[in-house]
This record gives structure tokens, C-alpha cells and sequence, in this order.
């Protein structure tokens, strides 16, 4: 939310972590990737004060915890989906069951059921849940897919196990019981009924939810099965505590928590501080109050003990 207010954050290049500059002011859009919105509500307000337009991609899977040792529990999860649906709308809650996997403990039956609980809990709060498949990276398939034996869902040719076939004409129908559309998420064209393509970033959703025409192409440097328009992510790789097992997004939860002690709330990057960063200039466009209460560096908080020992759920 500072960067909201100094007008501007600095991400840096995934690719040689250089920061580079983004503004944000009245009138953009802003696309939430999220599994926990408890400590954003209460900013949601000032966004709208301010002219922001934004719509959220909520993921809720509900898997057990040694897939997801700290994201919140799945009723819990439910509870705050509504509650944030309940205060912004249904059309701007965007259901993320994703990605779907199968080991030895997951299998279809697993998720028919598991789908089903939690779609019919969405019932009135989601218009659209978009589902994609476990990829199968090198960098984590020791860790994750042999480890767990995950099995792979495409058939030889590309089409689905018809064990996943089966499964997504099951989340179509759930879906559609409960007042909800399916998409995918960059899996090309499957030939099932009532399973469409589509895109996170959504010129169309936008259009439909603020009037704006978008005029931004596809995003070239995704890959060529996604479909989302261009924008500007000010995230960054490797700051999620929640230690899925599956995510690529993450190297190893021993940086993602070095990373989380290294981010201070006032500067515009999420980890640390760009070099040539002139604090002070930044800290009075935030407000008077935050600039008396700056520091000469960084905060360095203690990450929150977020191993499965540290009384998790299991």
C-alpha cells in the first residue's frame, strides 16, 4: 500500500535483478494473485478512494498439509473467500482450483469430492473457477513428482488420461450446479464441453467489470499457450512463506525466508531497497507521519515459524 501511495513500486528483473520502475495511479488495474486476503481487506477501501480498479484470483485447493504446510485451512479459506466476495462482488472473485495433480493419495475421486465441497460453499460468491494442470519442471520434479509419484495427466498424443477427462466433465458440472463457468489456464484446447480458454489477465473481464477498453496484445513473454494480455507483475519469485511442495515459483523456503526478512513496508521494492533509492523523497509522498518514523535501514523482522513442526495443521 505505500507504493499505492508514493504512486510507484520497483520490481526487479527476474533475470538479472535489475529494479525497474512502475507507475500506479487513478484509474489502472490491478490483478491480485492470492491464497490469503485477510490483511488486504481492510486497505480495499483506500484503493477504491483512490481510483484503483481490481479483481482478485483467489487459489482454494484444499489439499493436505504435506502438499500445503502453511496456506490456510481449507474452511478457513472458504470463510475469507466469502467474506471478501461478500464485499466487492461475485464477478471479481475469480476461483483458482490449480494446479491439479495425482499421486498415490490424490487420485480423481479425491478431487471429485474435494471440488465439490468447496464449490458448493462458493455458491453465490464465484461466477468463474479456472483449473490447470501440474508441469512437470525440472528444477523440482526430484523434490515433488518422484518424491510423491505424481502421475502425468496428458495421454501419449497430448490428450488427457481419460481418468482427467472424466474429471473435468465432473468440475464442469459442479461448477455450472453452482453458478460458475470454467476456464483453463495456458492448456490449449481441450475438447470438452463447456470447458473454456481462458486468460487471468482478461481484457474482456475488465471491459465487462469497469468499462475500460484494453488495448494491450498478448503477452509475448509468456508462454504460447496463454492467453493473458500485457502487464506489469510487481511480485517477485521466492517471498511466499506457505512452502508448497509444487510451486515453481519458490527455489527453496530457506531463501523465501531469508527474502521475508530483508522486506521493509516502505520501500518500493518488496525485498530490500534499490540502490540509488532516495528514502526520504519516497517516505514524504507516502505521508509525513511514516517519513518521521523511518529508519536509516531496512527492517529486518524474524520470518514467522512456518515449518509443519511449528503446529500446523495436518
Amino acid at each position: 500500500m505505500n507504493c499505492i501511495r508514493a504512486g510507484y513500486a520497483t520490481p526487479r528483473n527476474p533475470f538479472n535483478g535489475k529494479p525497474y520502475r512502475v507507475k500506479m495511479g487513478k484509474g489502472d488495474v490491478i490483478v491480485f494473485w492470492t491464497r490469503d486476503a485477510t490483511t488486504l481487506i481492510p486497505d480495499l477501501q483506500e484503493l477504491d478512494e483512490r481510483g484503483f480498479h481490481y479483481y482478485f484470483q483467489y487459489t482454494l485447493t484444499g489439499y493436505p498439509r504435506k502438499f500445503e504446510p502453511s496456506t490456510p485451512k481449507r474452511d478457513e479459506a472458504i470463510h475469507t473467500f466469502r467474506v471478501l466476495a461478500d464485499k466487492i462482488g461475485a464477478k471479481k472473485m475469480i476461483w483458482r482450483y490449480d494446479p491439479i495433480f495425482l499421486t498415490g493419495d490424490i487420485d480423481a475421486a479425491w478431487h471429485k469430492e474435494n471440488f465439490s465441497y468447496i464449490a458448493s460453499r462458493l455458491q453465490g460468491k464465484s461466477q468463474r473457477v479456472i483449473i490447470s494442470f501440474v508441469d512437470f519442471y525440472k528444477k523440482f520434479e526430484a523434490s515433488f513428482v518422484r518424491m510423491h509419484r505424481v502421475q502425468r495427466l496428458r495421454a501419449s498424443g497430448q490428450g488427457l488420461a481419460p481418468e482427467v477427462d472424466a474429471l473435468c466433465r465432473h468440475i464442469v458440472s459442479e461448477a455450472g450446479k453452482n453458478g460458475m463457468r470454467v476456464q483453463t489456464c495456458a492448456e490449449g484446447k481441450l475438447e470438452i464441453a463447456g470447458l473454456e480458454r481462458g486468460k487471468c489477465i482478461d481484457d474482456e473481464l475488465i471491459y465487462d467489470l469497469f468499462g475500460l477498453a484494453y488495448k494491450g496484445k498478448k503477452d509475448k513473454g509468456q508462454r504460447k499457450t496463454c492467453d493473458c494480455v500485457e502487464s506489469r507483475d510487481v511480485g517477485e519469485d521466492t517471498t511466499c512463506l506457505h512452502g508448497c511442495v509444487y510451486c515453481y515459483a519458490t527455489k527453496s523456503h530457506e531463501e523465501a525466508k531469508r527474502k521475508y526478512a530483508g522486506h521493509d513496508p516502505y520501500s518500493p521494492c518488496l525485498v530490500g531497497w534499490p540502490d540509488n533509492a532516495d528514502r526520504a523523497a519516497l517516505l514524504e509522498k507516502i505521508s509525513p507521519d511514516d517519513a518521521k518514523r523511518v529508519r536509516a535501514k531496512p527492517s529486518r523482522e524474524t520470518p514467522p515459524d512456518t515449518s509443519p513442526e511449528s503446529g500446523a495443521d495436518a
